[in-house]
């Protein structure tokens, strides 16, 4: 790093030290600075933290007090100021551990120092008491759930500066296990506060650990000021964008080249890394997780893979000795493998527990690169989205053990694991689906699917090689299907089912979505994801169980039986009645009461039904030009963000959209305000008594005020065409469009793809974290798809423009309607 920051404790020293001059020792009263202020180390925009301490026994006038706390306030910004008794503190060790263990680094300011020296005795005793392992204990328990919040990895693609795994509060943790094992060594501190970070000394590590605390605690101190300096406030996650300043700021080269952010984080993931393995090695003895005496040596030097088997066979982790050895092995000229290699690491694959515990430390320490060399070129790979969350090894990492976790789950997906006697099959698929990302990322199932073939005949297991290689070669194709066409239609349905095949591959399909799915982001997994998925299984199981052949010739009776049943009725009025193979809500009465009402001379009629996470809103209405537009109008107007829409036209001209919605700030199901404000802001609209410009307008302004929310830059954008026949044999052309994820960007999407005259037959919408891939069915007024070059570059123009409009910096908000 080229760049340092400057601490502002000396001039902040000053000016505080000046304001609490004007009041005498006799009022009892001693100031001590906390957090970052007490330790030295503050940073551009860092918070003032002062604790006023008032003697147990002399009362201090609360008139005092307020005037002390409003001449700090004054003095400095950022200032934040408490006020407590020595012995408040001290209660503090059972009710806040974390707030507790700041007095150990607090540091004396001014006033009245018999009231430190009460605290500092107060807090020795408790430490003398109660005991350091104890303390520890508890200490290492807070920080093991506050790492559960902020990221319980090293390989976050935006990490928590502060405070996930690895980070700076990992390093404030050792100087806190520091502190407490300096007072069980020497007795009663002449002074309180060590000197920061050189205390790590008093820590049992080598020269070499120390020396690499105190390095990552001048790299994260150096990343953290460039990033508040980069925003102008305090702020703690490291985003994408704000990593190219950082990079630019700290020496790695020029923000605009994507080699700086590259080389940057992969600084980061070695200093993170480092950390977490000092932090484990310090904190083990008070971990149920961490043996610390048992030593394997002779397995371990003489196979490593035998070595982890044994582990995970007795369902423990290596021991800090045994990490040791693996330290000098892996660092040792190179590890070598052998046949009995391969057969230890299949046994271990066929384990049910325990297999990603056993991967991850391997990677850790550099041995399953070394053993799958394709494996290790995934620790050097990110991708700048925030639809991915960890580094392509930890994903697939995490991933493996989100599968491992169903063993025990109940419900479906639990069922479908445990109905492998070998899990092999589902971890080599998951330990090789994103293999050839860093080769080609554009053809990485391809050339995944062929690593993983090589490897699994290399290791003797040609059982499932094939069936691993096809997982890996369309382990997006389940997704696709799902979440972006219209898997109702047996147009895309019977192909799907034929590419999949067999019930075996389709359960290690499914299985592998999941967990892929569910290891991008924690956000990204949801329930009704879990339905549109499930149902798009079942569908598929149908299919293969009944015979592809027989299922095609079934399924088109049953489309010709319906269509001609309509035609010739003249009317579909009051029938069980639709045009493809779709279970819809058509059938359902209160749907079928809404098309009799619309029938009948009502311009629409909304239906609500109520899921566990989300609402469902069916739009029974007329089809009219810009209907769907007006339709995202009003779902705008009434603060609901659409999630996914089925969106469908009857041949008697007759529409039924049903839309997944949540409530836009709690991303819960409606309340009932704004199921009242889409019954009435529909009628409106369907009569043309209200303006979808102005709804749009309003509404963007609004959220542009609350939120103020700069635009994910990072996310894809793009818009390409698929051409596709329906069941009935009509030609429709399939707009995919992906964008960063931003308000009312349905309602112009919608309303530019009408303004060219095209109708919009059936539409696919999928919020995916960071942005949305929305897929749109469309025909011209003649019932033509688009498939000339011109005008289809002519609307990916229009399209284009209107994302980039909604998603300038100054249009503020980025929460999708």
């Amino acid at each position: 790093m080229l760049a340092t920051w400057t601490t502002l404790t000396p001039d902040t020293d000053k000016k505080v030290i000046a304001a609490i001059s004007r009041f005498p020792e006799s009022h009892r009263m001693g100031f001590l600075a906390l957090g970052s202020y007490g330790r030295s180390e503050m940073v551009t925009y860092s918070d003032v933290d002062i604790l006023i301490l008032r003697s147990d026994g002399f009362v201090v006038p609360d008139e005092v007090v307020r005037s002390v706390v409003q001449l700090l306030q004054d003095s400095i910004p950022r200032m934040s100021v408490v006020a407590r008794s020595p012995s408040d503190c001290l209660m503090m060790l059972d009710k806040d551990i974390r707030s507790w263990l700041t007095l150990l680094e607090a540091r004396f300011l001014g006033g009245d120092k018999r009231v430190f020296v009460e605290l500092k005795e107060g807090l020795f005793c408790q430490v003398r008491s109660l005991g350091v392992d104890k303390i520890l204990r508890s200490a290492g328990n807070y920080f093991s759930g506050r790492r559960e919040i902020h990221g319980d990895s090293s390989k976050l693609l935006e990490p928590n500066v502060k405070n996930s795994a690895g980070s700076l509060r990992d390093i404030h943790a050792l100087y806190y296990a520091a502190i407490l094992r300096g007072w069980q060594k020497e007795g009663y501190p002449a002074e309180l506060r060590p000197n920061f970070p050189e205390s790590v000394f008093n820590l049992p590590l080598t020269e070499e650990q120390r020396e690499a605390v105190i390095q990552a605690w001048m790299f994260f101190q150096n990343t953290r000021d460039a990033m508040h300096v980069a925003v102008g406030h305090l702020h703690d996650t490291l985003e994408y964008d704000l990593q190219r300043h950082v990079a630019e700021k700290l020496g790695y080269g020029s923000k605009t080249e994507k080699v700086s952010v590259e080389r940057y984080m992969t600084e980061y993931y070695r200093q993170s890394k480092a950390v977490i393995g000092i932090y484990d090695r310090v904190y083990s003895s008070y971990s149920d997780d961490i043996p610390s005496e048992k030593v394997s040596e002779k397995l371990l030097r003489k196979n490593v893979m035998e070595f982890f088997l044994e582990c995970a066979t007795n369902n423990r982790l290596p021991s800090i000795k045994e990490r040791d050895i693996l330290t000098a092995e892996a660092s040792a000229s190179g590890l070598f493998f052998n046949s009995e290699d391969d057969q230890a690491f299949d046994t271990l694959l066929r384990q049910k527990s325990t297999v990603g515990k056993m991967l991850r430390i391997m990677n850790d320490y550099g041995i399953l690169g070394s053993y799958i060399p394709e494996f290790g070129l995934l620790a050097q790979f990110f991708q700048h989205n925030i639809y991915h969350f960890y580094t392509a090894d930890e994903h697939t990492l995490i991933a493996l053990e989100k599968c491992e976790r169903l063993v025990d789950r109940p419900g479906f997906l639990g069922s479908l694991f445990r109905s492998f006697p070998d899990p092999s099959v589902l971890y080599y698929s998951i330990l090789f689906h994103d293999i050839a990302k860093p080769v080609d990322l554009a053809t990485h199932e391809i050339t995944g699917a062929e690593t993983a073939r090589k490897v699994l005949q290399k290791i003797g297991r040609d059982d499932i090689a094939e069936d691993v290689a096809f997982a890996v070669r369309y382990h997006l194709l389940m997704e696709q299907t799902a979440f972006r066409r219209n898997y109702h239609d047996k147009a895309t349905l019977l192909p799907f089912a034929r590419t999949v095949g067999s019930i075996r591959r389709l359960n290690i399909l499914y299985l592998l979505t999941y967990a892929d799915l569910s290891a991008l982001n924690p956000n990204v997994w949801t329930d009704w994801k879990n339905e549109v998925l499930q149902e798009l299984y079942s569908k598929t199981e149908e299919c293969i169980l009944l015979g592809l052949d027989e299922s095609e010739r079934l399924l088109q009776e049953k489309i010709d039986s319906r269509v001609g049943s309509a035609l010739s009725s003249g009317s579909v009025f009051g029938e069980e009645w639709t045009y493809d193979i779709d279970g819809s809500r058509e059938n359902q009465p209160d749907v079928q009461a809404a098309i009799d009402q619309v029938y009948h001379g009502s311009a629409g009629v909304v239906v609500f039904r109520e899921q566990s996470s989300y609402s469902e809103a069916v739009f029974v209405c007329q089809d009219a030009p810009y209907l769907l537009s007006r339709i995202a109008a009003v779902l705008l107007a009434a603060d609901a963000s659409v999630i996914d829409a089925r969106i469908r036209t009857r041949p008697d001209g007759t529409v039924v959209d049903v839309f997944k919605v949540v409530d836009l700030i709690h991303h819960g199901p409606l309340r009932s305000e704004q199921r009242a404000v889409i019954e009435e802001q529909t009628a409106r609209v369907l009569t043309l008594r209200a303006n979808t410009e102005e709804l749009f307008r309003q509404h963007r302004s609004k959220w542009k005020r609350i939120l103020r929310k700069s635009t994910i830059t990072t996310a894809h954008t793009a818009v390409t065409y698929h051409q596709h026949v329906t069941d009935t044999g009509t030609a429709q052309t399939i707009v995919d469009v992906f964008a960063p994820d931003t308000l009312g960007l349905l309602y112009r999407l919608t309303q530019t793809i009408s303004s060219f005259r095209l109708n919009i037959h059936h539409a696919k919408i999928a919020t995916r974290v960071d942005g949305v891939v929305d897929s749109f069915y469309v025909a011209d007024v003649d019932g033509m798809p688009i498939d000339d070059a011109p005008r289809q570059q002519e609307l990916r123009a229009a399209l284009l423009e209107q994302i980039r409009l909604l998603t300038m910096p100054e249009s503020g908000p980025v929460t999708r309607v």
